[in-house]
């Protein structure tokens, strides 16, 4: 999930590096305008899936967040 200030700092941009095995495509450019156009969902599930989203996500806590993850890699530290 990219919160409104992720949002706000250009973290959407990062669909075309998401996709960008598909750069070459003819419809890439409109594939990545209509992938960042409107909020989308996620489900998860499985097995430990709360925990293995943590995991992935980081630490509630930025500080504490660890290399590698989405908020130790994206989090700004003031």
């Amino acid at each position: 999930m990219i919160k409104p200030d992720g949002l706000q700092r250009g973290l959407v941009a990062l669909a075309e590096k998401h996709y960008f095995d598909l750069s070459s495509k003819p419809f890439f450019n409109g594939l990545v305008e209509y992938i960042i156009s409107r909020p989308v969902a996620m489900v998860w599930e499985g097995k430990n899936v709360v925990t293995t989203a943590r995991n992935i996500i980081g630490a509630t806590n930025p500080a504490e967040s660890a290399l590698g993850t989405i908020r130790g890699d994206y989090t700004i530290n003031e």
